[in-house]
């Protein structure tokens, strides 16, 4: 069933989440502030992590103000939804724009918010809602020494996909399903394993009320698979949906997990925070929803502008392959890479990290299924002074120049002119105080990852879409 893929050594190679349909609604309609000038709004999810005592994912949200340095501020509510009936909790804030011309700290256009400082829950749903200014918004959990990272979402959906995860002994692999809307939602789960699709009864028809999270252990219903895709598809209403995956290390692998659903199939993905390191392995998990086969391409670029041989991978219908990515690549290199199916279904793809050693971790990858010009990091941890290093990958057959920009503590800007070469990969090690932002003369995609005595954590970047193209 899945196609487990032994690779030698060889010579030679989203919006992240898309915005949903229809725009997204407010929760709970609320006036601007007199300080907010603009007719701009903004609303994300976020569902995945826990704010109890002893909770398995202590959930963190980090919000960063987009508007260009002199745009306007955002006016930031953020409610925590905890079950029908029960009010949301919420906080309220203004962020200011990023301005190098001004002295003002990290914290003026950009704040985190643990969780469990708001509210004890262990189903927390999260909505961030923004007026004046356009906003980023990402999450991190922490929990058996590690930390994931992920942006938040900017829509419900109907489905969503998982491509990677997995139930192995010592394994926890949770699907969170939030509502945020006033009726109940009703979803089914489907999973494509090594073993064959599986809907087990449990799963189907499963009610999430109104304004409230469920969490689904995918663990107790398909025992003991090696790999597991998830399929979330909702009946009725429309659901935010993430995956938390946490390892005990009884099979060498030991950490959390956090990775955003795939609104869909794409014909293509793209992964730029892959590097080379001894105890540290890439794979990517592709999962094939049609019932026909598919033929995927894997190029993977280099830091040195260099490539390797591209790999082809056969995925029978409704099936998934495990391929090793990191592999072939030179160690202290930094690569990135392209899933491209060949049919007009796609595919989905999703990368998992696995660092050995002290600190032992895992992190998730869900790629990108598009390329922009604009991209925007909001870094997650604050736990000690972790290591940033933000990756990029070329799109297309022309070089691209990159230009970053990032707060400094205190004041003013840091500023970095990068050039990537032609479907080329770059990896950079930044201090970063506040969020960052990208801008290329052509379509790349960009990744960030942090490490330290945490663990690490990793995850693409945020797009930023003018409304016609990336």
């Amino acid at each position: 069933m899945v196609a487990l893929l032994a690779i030698v050594l060889l010579v030679g190679l989203a919006e992240w989440r898309r915005p949903a349909s229809e725009p997204a609604r407010s929760v709970v309609p609320w006036a601007s502030a007199a300080d907010v000038t603009a007719d701009t709004s903004d609303t994300w999810y976020c569902s995945a992590g826990t704010s109890d005592a002893g909770g398995r994912a202590d959930e963190t949200i980090s919000v960063a103000n987009l508007a260009a340095p002199g745009g306007p501020r955002a006016r930031v509510r953020v409610s925590v939804m905890t079950g029908l009936g029960v009010a949301p909790t919420t906080t309220e804030f203004v962020l200011a724009p990023d301005d190098p011309r001004r002295e003002q700290g990290p914290n003026d256009s950009q704040r985190s918010i643990r969780i469990a400082d708001l509210v004890a829950s262990p189903e927390p749903g999260v909505v961030v809602e923004s007026r004046g200014a356009p906003i980023a918004v990402t999450h991190t959990v922490a929990g058996s020494g590690d930390l994931g990272a992920a942006p938040c979402a900017r829509g419900s959906r109907a489905e969503w996909w998982f491509a990677g995860g997995t139930t192995v002994l010592g394994a926890q692999d949770w699907i969170t399903l939030f509502n945020p809307y006033p009726g109940d939602a009703v979803v089914d789960l489907e999973f494509l394993t090594d073993q064959g699709v599986e809907a087990p009864g449990d799963v189907q028809g499963l009610v999430v009320p109104a304004t409230s999270r469920l969490s689904v252990a995918v663990h107790d219903s398909v025992r003991r698979r090696a790999v597991v895709a998830t399929h979330v598809a909702t009946r009725r209403g429309r659901v935010v949906a993430d995956q938390v995956q946490i390892l005990d290390g009884r099979d060498g692998r030991r950490g959390i997990a956090l990775a955003p659903g795939a609104p869909g199939p794409s014909s293509d993905w793209w992964f730029a925070g892959g590097v080379a390191a001894e105890g540290r392995s890439t794979s990517l998990t592709i999962a094939n929803p049609a019932a026909e086969p598919v033929r995927v391409r894997i190029d993977t670029a280099l830091q040195s502008a260099a490539s390797l041989e591209p790999l082809t991978v056969e995925i029978g219908p409704r099936d998934l392959a495990v391929v090793p990515i990191s592999d072939r690549v030179p160690v202290g290199t930094a690569f990135g890479w392209h899933v491209r199916a060949g049919n007009a279904t796609g595919v989905v793809a999703q990368a998992l990290t696995v660092q050995r050693g002290s600190p032992a971790s895992i992190a998730a990858d869900a790629g990108s299924p598009v390329a922009a010009r604009r991209w925007t990091i909001v870094p997650g941890t604050s736990r000690g002074e972790p290591a940033q290093s933000i990756s990029f990958l070329a799109v297309g057959p022309r070089a691209v120049v990159v230009r970053t920009r990032s707060s400094e503590d205190g004041g003013g800007a840091t500023r970095s002119r990068i050039r990537i070469p032609a479907d080329g990969a770059v990896r950079r090690d930044l201090e970063v105080f506040g969020a960052v932002t990208v801008t290329a003369d052509g379509p790349i995609v960009v990744a960030r990852e942090e490490s330290g005595g945490f663990g690490l954590a990793l995850s693409t970047a945020v797009p930023v879409c003018d409304g016609s193209s990336c």
